[in-house]
């Protein structure tokens, strides 16, 4: 089995080490024997989504968002068509207002300015038992999602396979629940008879039970 991941924006929307989310996302999957591609998307590129299986997005500033919106507008029917068939996205930190109505307008929301200062914080998605951990410095925050990810917040989006969490820096490296279900997800969009190996955590699971949240 082969994955490709389109990186999104990989020389502009890279704020707090968010690439690692690429390479963590690799590592794990190489270790599930699977052959990883990671294909490298700007603004010099047509995005292409059947040939891509997951796309990842990070966070960037506000000049950076700018230009890649202008580009993600020029590929909105493109990345419009890969949402609705399913392609997995998974979109950090301030990125993810470029899907709302203030960009692509694909999903219902807005955001407001809420003064943020720099704090780990936890939420609890629907999809997990436990809550997802992070950080937060943004001015920004999402409401009125009409797709919420978080049963007592508003920061963050899903549809279909498009996960969107406005939490930054590397997200899967202190949330080994979430990868864990985010790797199997897309394992079995690709063969849904797949099966895989045991993965060890306990460096990671460390990490997650001693996150401190504000």
């Amino acid at each position: 089995m082969k994955i490709v991941i389109g990186y999104l924006y990989y020389d502009l929307l890279n704020l707090n080490g968010e690439n690692g989310n690429v390479k963590i996302l690799a590592n794990q999957l190489k270790k599930q024997d699977i052959d990883v591609e990671i294909r490298l998307i700007t603004t010099n590129k047509i995005i292409k989504q059947e040939e891509i299986d997951m796309f990842y997005m990070g966070g960037g500033t506000k000049q950076s968002l700018q230009v890649a919106l202008q580009h993600m507008l020029k590929n909105k029917a493109e990345l419009k068509k890969a949402i609705e068939n399913h392609k997995f996205f998974l979109v950090t930190g301030n990125a993810l207002d470029l899907f709302g109505k203030a960009g692509l307008n694909f999903f219902e929301f807005v955001t407001i300015k809420k003064p943020i200062y720099q704090k780990g914080v936890s939420f609890s998605p629907s999809i997990l038992a436990r809550p997802i951990v992070g950080f937060l410095n943004q001015e920004t925050s999402i409401i009125k999602s009409s797709h919420p990810i978080f049963t007592n917040s508003e920061e963050g989006v899903h549809y279909n396979n498009f996960y969107g969490i406005k939490l930054f820096g590397p997200l899967l490296a202190n949330n080994y629940l979430f990868l864990e279900y985010f790797i199997k997800q897309l394992v079995l969009y690709k063969d849904s008879f797949a099966s895989f190996k045991a993965i060890d955590f306990k460096y990671e699971e460390k990490v997650y039970n001693n996150f401190k949240t504000k």
